[in-house]
């Protein structure tokens, strides 16, 4: 995909100094007002304060127009849907978007700064994890998984992934009792919660992993709803022992929810591991994610090497052939 027009051009970039780019997005209360940026410079050393996008960019053939410094720039639909809803009505946000702050067209650059998305995602104060627009969740069922969002980092910057089996059963029967009590528990449970663990392309993306597992804090957005993480994790894994259950017995009552969600439950997890995730050998991580996708077949491994503490000898250029 073409990421710009001609009316903008990139400013070079320090790699010396672990220069990356960071965009601030312009407030708006009108959601469908144009999207108005401002791109600057900044190093990872200097600990600027920012948010990173985790997104599955869509259809590259079709593009819609947002403004960089006053400029045309072209995004995917995808991107664009996401920037309206991350648009505050009040307050700039700061933001790090690889579609955006990452020269494309420069494959030298796009190289360099692949090879710092690891530190990109740890370093963000939150992930913002786009699931795509809510195609019709019901009301009920997103109350309960919305439940506790926004309160998933403590005062010492910690989030809750490490709460411990018995936090973690207390919550997952917590949430499967107020799932199990609404209306056509099974059947319309199942089908709408695909909705948020089956469907969005992000979920297959193997880049999400790294940006997922590696981020301070995750914030799951579903248009204009918001889940914690942690709500998604439980839930996850009171559907695949529900589904085990009902397989033992034999008394399923509906279809289970399709295979993905066993990818998203190890997704969530391996989150919930991730002070150990260091330690983990690259055919470890690919035993687990391995069937993740990428357009570009050199990601299936440059998207797993900001795990490693090892050095593979394995040089991010783009200029090879795959």
């Amino acid at each position: 995909m073409e990421s710009s027009t001609n009316t903008f051009g990139y400013s070079s970039l320090d790699s010396s100094k672990g220069e990356i780019r960071l965009i601030t997005l312009l407030p708006s209360k009108e959601h469908s007002a144009s999207l108005q940026c401002e791109i600057f410079h900044s190093s990872l050393e200097e600990k600027p304060p920012f948010e990173a996008l985790s997104y599955a960019w869509g259809n590259t053939t079709a593009s819609s127009q947002i403004f960089v410094d006053g400029n045309e720039f072209n995004v995917t639909v995808s991107l664009e849907t996401a920037l309206r809803y991350i648009r505050d009505q009040n307050a700039a946000r700061t933001l790090w978007i690889d579609a955006i702050c990452i020269n494309q067209r420069d494959i030298g650059e796009r190289g360099e700064q692949v090879s710092l998305m690891g530190r990109i995602y740890s370093s963000a104060i939150r992930d913002l994890l786009w699931l795509g627009e809510d195609t019709g969740l019901d009301d009920d069922i997103a109350c309960i998984l919305e439940r506790g969002s926004g309160e998933e980092v403590d005062q010492d910057g910690e989030d809750d992934d490490q709460e411990g089996e018995e936090g973690d059963r207390e919550w997952i029967d917590f949430l499967m009792n107020d799932l199990s009590r609404l209306p056509e528990f099974g059947t319309r449970v199942a089908r709408q919660l695909q909705k948020v663990f089956d469907t969005p392309p992000v979920w297959s993306r193997i880049w999400v992993v790294q940006e997922v597992v590696l981020a301070q804090d995750v914030q799951v957005l579903y248009g204009k709803r918001k889940f914690p993480w942690r709500t998604l994790r439980y839930v996850s894994f009171g559907i695949i022992k529900q589904i085990e259950g009902e397989m033992r017995s034999e008394e399923r009552a509906y279809d289970p929810v399709p295979f993905r969600v066993f990818s998203v439950w190890n997704l969530l997890q391996f989150r919930a591991e991730k002070k150990r995730v260091a330690n983990f050998l690259l055919s470890e991580i690919w035993n687990k994610f391995g069937l993740f996708g990428a357009t570009d077949p050199r990601d299936k491994i440059f998207g797993i090497l900001g795990f490693l503490q090892e050095d593979l000898g394995i040089q991010l250029d783009y200029t090879k052939c795959p």
